[in-house]
């Protein structure tokens, strides 16, 4: 079996080069450590000591990166990280990772999950807030598999009130992916933080969580600039690879008048928000549709 420390050894070189700064390269490059490469897959494996390791190298040498390996391993190389210590350092046994960050050919970050046990972890950490109350949804078996495999995908959950989305989106999933969540209702994705929109906030966040879509004004003015704060979002995680969990009471298909589902939605994405944004979640999210009686009564 070939040895490919050396192209390993290579690509930090070309980093150490380009950087022009031993000490960048101390801080983010030396304790990044060689694991493998699939040369079938052409897919390489690096261990970090914490996840805010791997988010820094991607947040701001993504480039220099992304071309050093391209020089090493060849072109349309795609990356994944192991997570192996927390975020002081502490550096512990390897273990299969449960989150893997991704660059594909084009250059562009995906965050796949890979949640050992998908379906027991969902149930336990739904018994852990509804205890007694806890039953079991047919949406849960489709969020299970996406814990199992969501293919590089965020969430939207779809639904009539009461059955649960919210719980599910802002509580039970950020515990069993872990890692820093960024939680706002859809209001507050419209809001002002000074001088600063919050959209332009969760625009630069890894994962995020958006509740009650369709609450919101679609069209807002920031200092006479006109903004949607929504397609932002969605295009900024198509571009960046920002995993979304999304809820909402709309419908994913256009409602005709008179239509049945008319009583159950009051609207729906494409009528509220565009083509546009109806193609960027299709490309970002994978929907899971809520069915059934209002729980809360």
């Amino acid at each position: 079996m070939e040895n490919y420390q050396n192209n390993w050894n290579k690509c930090l070189s070309l980093v150490k080069e380009s950087l022009n700064s031993e000490r960048a390269y101390r801080v983010w490059f030396v304790p990044i450590r060689f694991i493998k490469y699939d040369p079938d897959k052409n897919e390489i494996l690096l261990g970090v000591p914490s996840e805010y390791v791997c988010e820094c190298v991607e947040q701001f040498y993504l480039r220099l990166f992304g071309s050093a390996l391209r020089q090493s391993f060849g072109a349309g190389i795609n990356l994944f990280w192991s997570i192996e210590g927390n975020d002081k350092g502490k550096k512990e046994e390897a273990q299969p990772a449960d989150i893997q960050q991704s660059v594909d050919g084009d250059g562009r970050k995906k965050m796949y999950i890979h949640i050992p046990d998908a379906r027991q972890r969902l149930e336990a950490e739904l018994r852990k807030h509804l205890g007694e109350n806890m039953r079991w949804l047919p949406a849960y078996d489709d969020i299970a598999r996406w814990l199992a495999d969501n293919k590089g995908r965020g969430l939207l959950c779809v639904g009539t009130p009461g059955l649960g989305k919210s719980l599910i989106c802002r509580t039970v999933l950020p515990a069993i992916i872990g890692g820093k969540w960024s939680v706002c209702s859809a209001v507050e994705m419209t809001a002002n933080e000074g001088k600063v929109s919050r959209v332009d906030t969760l625009m630069k966040e890894c994962r995020v969580v958006v509740d009650g879509l369709g609450t919101e004004t679609v069209k807002t003015n920031y200092y006479g600039q006109q903004r949607r704060p929504f397609f932002d979002l969605c295009d900024a995680a198509e571009q960046n690879g920002n995993l979304l969990l999304i809820t909402t009471n709309l419908s994913t298909t256009p409602i005709p008048k008179r239509n049945p589902q008319s009583a159950l939605y009051p609207d729906s994405i494409l009528n509220r928000y565009g083509n546009d944004v109806i193609s960027r979640l299709r490309a970002t999210t994978m929907v899971v549709e809520f069915t059934g009686e209002d729980m809360r009564h």
